[in-house]
C-alpha cells in the first residue's frame, strides 16, 4: 500500500467542517475536493466512497470530543465541568460549537437511513457517553458526588441534553434562552446528585 501524499490531519479536518457545514447529502464530490484540496481519485483512494470520507470524519471528531469530555469530567469542583459541557453544547464558549456537533447533524440527517448507518452513529453517541460516565464514576468514587447517584443515568442524562442545546443553538441561538437553559440542567444534575463537593 502507498504512503498516503497528503496530511491525514489536515485533510479529516477539513472534512469535518465540510460535513458539518453542509450535511452528507448537501455535499457534492466536487465540493470535498475543493474543501480538502485533494482530486477525486484521491479520496477515493484514501477513503473509498463518500460514505467512507463522512464515516473518517466522524471517527476523528469523535475521538477529539471523548478526550475534551473526559478533561470537562476531570474538572474539580465537577460541576464547572459538567457546566462547562453544557455551555460548549448551547454555543456560548465559543463560536466553532455554535455551528452544532458533527455526530448529531449527521444522525439529524442520515439516522433513517440504513441500519449500518444508524449502528455507526449509536457507537458514537456510546463513545461520547461513556467517556462522561467515566468521569462520573471517578467523581463517585472520590465521594464528589453521593453514594446513592447513577452515574450510567446520570451520563445518559447529560448526552441527551448536550445534544439537544446543541440543536436549539443552531435553530434558535438566543443567548439569554441558552443560558437560562443551561442553569436549569446543572440545577437537575446537582439534585440528581444530592451533593457536588
Amino acid at each position: 500500500m502507498r504512503p498516503r501524499s497528503f496530511d491525514e490531519t489536515t485533510v479529516l479536518d477539513r472534512l469535518r467542517a465540510a460535513f458539518r457545514q453542509y450535511g452528507f447529502d448537501g455535499l457534492s464530490l466536487d465540493q470535498l475536493s475543493e474543501a480538502t484540496g485533494l482530486n477525486r481519485s484521491s479520496l477515493y483512494n484514501a477513503f473509498g466512497s463518500k460514505e467512507g470520507m463522512m464515516r473518517a470524519a466522524v471517527d476523528a471528531y469523535c475521538a477529539d470530543s471523548v478526550q475534551r469530555f473526559k478533561e470537562a469530567m476531570e474538572m474539580r469542583p465537577l460541576r464547572d465541568g459538567v457546566q462547562r459541557l453544557l455551555r460548549v453544547a448551547a454555543g456560548l464558549e465559543d463560536p466553532v460549537s455554535a455551528r452544532g456537533c458533527l455526530i448529531g447533524n449527521l444522525i439529524a440527517e442520515r439516522a433513517a437511513g440504513q441500519s449500518e448507518t444508524r449502528l455507526f452513529f449509536a457507537r458514537k453517541l456510546e463513545a461520547l457517553e461513556g467517556a462522561i460516565r467515566e468521569g462520573l464514576e471517578h467523581a463517585h468514587a472520590e465521594g464528589a458526588i453521593a453514594p446513592g447517584s447513577d452515574p450510567q443515568a446520570l451520563a445518559q442524562y447529560l448526552i441527551v441534553t448536550f445534544q439537544g442545546l446543541r440543536l436549539v443553538a443552531q435553530a434558535h441561538p438566543n443567548p439569554e434562552t441558552l443560558e437560562r437553559s443551561v442553569a436549569i440542567a446543572l440545577d437537575a444534575f446537582d439534585r440528581q446528585c444530592s451533593r457536588i463537593s
